[in-house]
């Protein structure tokens, strides 16, 4: 990414090129802004057969932490810090997670796009987060 668009910022995925992304920091949050961090998390942005830019990633998660901010929350949105001061939020992504074997056990989550995408300042992300 160029020096001058890290300065501007993206205003959609669309903007940011291909490729697979680090992310710094990433939470699960409910409605009530209660959040699970979730580790090792990365992000593609690839195109698909019609050129459309598309977002998704994959993380770790606690399997019992994941099932208890499931039962309380009708739906979860998912915050991302990458680049140090770039924020992402995904407004109800899909999102697939391994089987539950033993409640520590760190299983793969997998997400993608799911209601709306889009670009956040870093205020709203820790708002979103519950660190504010």
């Amino acid at each position: 990414m160029s020096e001058e668009s890290r300065r501007q910022g993206p205003a959609t995925i669309a903007d940011l090129p291909e490729g697979l992304y680090e992310v710094d920091r990433a939470y699960l949050v409910d409605p009530a802004h209660r959040r699970l961090e979730l580790r090792g998390t990365t992000f593609e942005i690839y195109t698909d057969a019609r050129g459309r830019k598309h977002l998704r990633g994959r993380s770790l998660v606690t399997n019992v932490a994941f099932v208890a901010i499931l039962e309380d929350a009708e739906s979860v949105d998912l915050v991302l810090s990458f680049f140090e001061d770039y924020f992402l939020w995904l407004e109800e992504p899909a999102i697939q997670a391994g089987k539950m074997f033993t409640p520590e056990t760190e299983s793969s989550l997998i997400f993608r796009e799911g209601r709306r995408t889009s670009f956040i300042t870093r205020q709203r992300f820790e708002e979103l987060a519950g660190l504010g």
